[in-house]
């Protein structure tokens, strides 16, 4: 049975399941497509500004697809700073730009979480924030004309980041007794 999730358009729904990504018509309702070129993914999101869905593996990759000839664009494998394969677990959020021109990715290194820019034409990494830093995000969200970053973890707290692409600014501080639901309070 496993566990699946689901995203939505304005015309296609995205299922994710492990091994699976299926595309429904919302008009009718129907599977339109069927995408298997990943393991262990359970996480989308929808391009606001073209007909494209972003996929994340946990296990190291990113899968690009058109939703309009339903086929893959690329396939990504997320890599260190220096290049080299990145063998760590990536559980942490992602999202498009506004206008749909950049991949924004959280992606963990070592002990750390860096915000890395991709751009959607050549997927090509263009930006790498916070590789300096020991900062681990798990959420990303797009918020007025910049980005909230969520740090959280269940029994220590965290915190909720403003980041307009070039400053980072703490918005608010989390308990261990708050949950994830509190951060949306901030924008909602």
């Amino acid at each position: 049975m496993g566990i699946k999730f689901s995203v939505h358009s304005d015309k296609f729904t995205a299922v994710t399941r492990g091994r699976t990504v299926k595309i429904i018509d919302k008009e009718s309702g129907l599977e339109t497509a069927r995408f298997k070129e990943l393991k262990h993914a359970y996480r989308a999101s929808f391009n606001p500004a073209k007909p494209m869905l972003a996929v994340k593996s946990t296990k190291f990759w990113i899968a690009f697809y058109s939703m309009e000839t339903m086929s893959l664009i690329c396939k990504a494998r997320i890599k260190m700073p220096n290049g080299k394969m990145n063998k760590t677990v990536q559980d942490s959020g992602f999202c498009f730009s506004e206008d749909g021109k950049y991949f924004l990715n959280l992606e963990t290194v070592n002990f750390s979480t860096h915000l890395v820019v991709y751009d959607c034409e050549t997927f090509e990494e263009t930006e790498r924030y916070f590789a300096e830093d020991s900062y681990r995000f798990n959420v990303i969200e797009r918020h007025d004309n910049g980005y909230l970053l969520a740090a959280f973890t269940k029994f220590i707290g965290g915190a909720i980041w403003f980041f307009d692409g070039k400053t980072l600014k703490k918005v608010r501080n989390l308990k261990a007794s708050e949950d994830i639901d509190a951060y949306c309070d901030i924008h909602y």
